[in-house]
């Protein structure tokens, strides 16, 4: 999220460095999201990481859909949340094209709405997976309950919440307890 525009504004060939920097350093997990950037990032990682010439087969990509956030590439005026059929294909060829990949290989639900309709994310995201365009699928910031309610319809294989030496409520509020017990792999951010 901070290798762009929001953040350090990194041109693609200094994300080379860092992206050749973490591979040989054991990281191979790379974390985004369509919106970081201003829905610019993915795109200079991608053309970054071809600079690379590290094999694709060994990195994992995870990217993020959802959050519709006002910016230059999108002239909305409020930020709201979509996950209709559209936007979760639409997503994820976006991510695909600008990461310049056939895959990803874990694909995130970014944050929780109370509008989304489980069936509908259900069909497209079991759709998906028999395309090949992602490998697997989990959620991000989302609580038990909301999981529990996704669950119905498709299996979460992981949960990306925020966890760090400060914001370590999870440890005692229940949710890295559902997550071991219903064999969902925990990412953190933050």
């Amino acid at each position: 999220m901070n290798w762009g525009t929001w953040g350090a504004n990194h041109s693609s060939d200094k994300m080379s460095e860092l992206i050749l920097s973490a591979f040989n350093n054991g990281i191979n997990s790379f974390d985004h999201a369509d919106i970081y950037g201003g829905y610019t990032t993915e795109e200079t990682f991608g053309e970054a990481f071809l600079k690379t010439g590290i094999n694709r087969k060994n990195v994992f990509y995870i990217s993020k859909c959802g959050i519709m956030y006002p910016s230059e590439k999108l002239p909305i005026k409020v930020k709201y949340y979509d996950y209709s059929e559209k936007h979760l294909i639409q997503s994820v060829e976006n991510s695909l094209k600008n990461l310049k990949t056939d895959y990803l290989d874990c694909f995130l639900l970014h944050r929780p709405s109370p509008l989304m309709k489980v069936e509908e994310i259900f069909e497209e995201i079991n759709k998906l997976k028999e395309e090949g365009k992602i490998k697997s699928f989990g959620v991000s910031n989302f609580t038990n309950s909301q999981i529990k309610l996704i669950s119905k319809q498709t299996k979460v294989l992981w949960n990306q919440i925020e966890f760090s030496l400060t914001h370590n409520h999870s440890m005692i509020d229940g949710s890295l307890d559902y997550l071991q017990n219903n064999n969902i792999g925990v990412m953190a951010w933050s």
